[in-house]
């Protein structure tokens, strides 16, 4: 009786050794796998950095122009950035689905994500992003990618900054006024700061493209030797975003 005890303890001790080593052989090819991945991603010959515009690119409503009119009527900052944000969950963002999932391909290829606005309302984009962070998650293999959206990078910066957030938010990046009409910079001055932060946070590329729905910001950019995608208005369709998986 007591030899079959023993016999059956080793024979569970040695059901669970085997259980771990597959566990440790499962949790080590997933390992590899993210590692490969990631060589893919950074052995691709030109790394670039997709700098969106908000309103009117990302927006089927111009958002700074309802907040600003929202606050002049007699609401807080606070109230009228949360109906601006009401407004943006049920309009979805230009392009629709579309959008989400060619963004999902160009990071998924290795490229990087950020935000150029002359908006003093950083909070809008972030919100409107954070709405492509599901359907993201059902395109990329790798999850870490949605962090792109869920955490995107802002730069922004108004001229007249009487609208700017009371406090610095997280993942956001204020140009100084002072910068901003030193000359006629376009969104020249945005994209450098977008390149030169995420060189800080470790991530290099090697070009920018600019998706952006004003010419003069489109023009001064190409002429500054970016990669330009102009966007239409009052688009009633998706070649912008045609343009944008053809760089791919």
């Amino acid at each position: 009786m007591k030899g079959s005890l023993i016999k059956e303890e080793q024979t569970q001790e040695e059901q669970t050794q085997e259980e771990q080593t597959q566990e440790e052989q499962t949790q080590e090819e997933q390992t590899q796998e993210e590692q490969t991945q990631e060589e893919q991603r950074s052995n691709i010959e030109t790394r670039m950095l997709l700098c969106l515009d908000f309103d009117l690119t990302l927006t089927q409503t111009h958002m700074f122009h309802y907040v600003v009119e929202a606050i002049n009527g007699g609401f807080s900052r606070e109230d009228a950035v949360l109906r601006a944000i009401k407004i943006i969950r049920r309009q979805g963002p230009k392009g629709g689905k579309l959008l989400w999932s060619s963004i999902a391909s160009w990071l998924d290829a290795g490229h990087g994500v950020a935000v150029t606005s002359y908006t003093s309302f950083p909070e809008l984009p972030q919100a409107l992003l954070s709405l492509g962070v599901s359907a993201l998650r059902q395109e990329l293999q790798d999850r870490r990618l949605t962090r792109w959206l869920s955490r995107p990078l802002v730069i922004f910066g108004d001229p007249a900054p009487a609208f700017n957030p009371p406090v610095k938010l997280p993942h956001t990046v204020l140009i100084p006024r002072v910068e901003l009409i030193s000359g006629d910079h376009g969104k020249n001055l945005h994209i450098q700061m977008a390149l030169d932060e995420l060189k800080r946070r470790g991530f290099h590329y090697q070009r920018a493209v600019l998706m952006d729905d004003d010419p003069t910001n489109i023009a001064l950019a190409a002429a500054a030797g970016h990669l330009v995608i102009p966007v239409e208005r009052e688009a009633k369709d998706d070649d912008h975003l045609d343009r944008l998986r053809a760089l791919l």
